[in-house]
């Protein structure tokens, strides 16, 4: 069931104001931005996306492409991770959200999600690949017609990586290809 609707979750679309409407709670002092990916997804997909974004630093020198420079969430951060996602519940006679202790969240309700996220972490990885490929149509013209022009952003080198990322994904799930 789709529970949730980004694709696109990385720091760099979420903005803080440096002026804040005056009398609004803290929270509207942030804008998130870049809707053109947004679609429903599974909570599992999400966080798996979340999960790969946390490895990029689109603003490093030589490296903005990369994710394999830097590293993925080890599992007690995920797991704190899933502890608040999880701590989040509604209260189906208020329609309020209640925010329970992370420590109260069951273990096994971890577990399940981290088998969720694990899951759906190979259709993250080969949905950017192939945004990677169609995104790469400027230079892969720069390198049949021989122009030394450079790239802003190498979608070449990115998409190489999701695919490489997307196999260690499948493996690590049993799947051979």
């Amino acid at each position: 069931m789709a529970d949730s609707i980004d694709n696109d979750t990385q720091y760099g679309n979420l903005l803080k104001l440096d002026n804040p409407p005056p009398g609004r709670p803290p929270h509207h002092s942030y804008i998130v931005i870049d809707f053109e990916y947004a679609a429903p997804n599974a909570r599992g997909y999400d966080i798996a996306n979340h999960f790969h974004e946390w490895r990029a630093n689109y603003h490093h020198p030589t490296h903005s492409h990369s994710l394999v420079h830097f590293p993925y969430p080890d599992q007690a951060q995920k797991e704190n991770f899933y502890r608040a996602y999880l701590s989040v519940e509604m209260d189906h006679m208020s329609g309020a959200e209640v925010i329970k202790s992370r420590s109260d969240v069951k273990q096994d309700k971890v577990e399940k999600l981290d088998h969720e996220v694990k899951v759906w972490s190979p259709a993250c990885s080969v949905f950017w690949a192939l945004w990677g490929i169609i995104q790469a149509g400027e230079q892969v013209e720069n390198i049949l017609t021989g122009d030394g022009a450079g790239v802003e952003f190498d979608y070449l080198a990115y998409a190489i990586e999701k695919l490489e990322s997307f196999r260690k994904d499948i493996k690590e799930l049993g799947v051979e290809i």
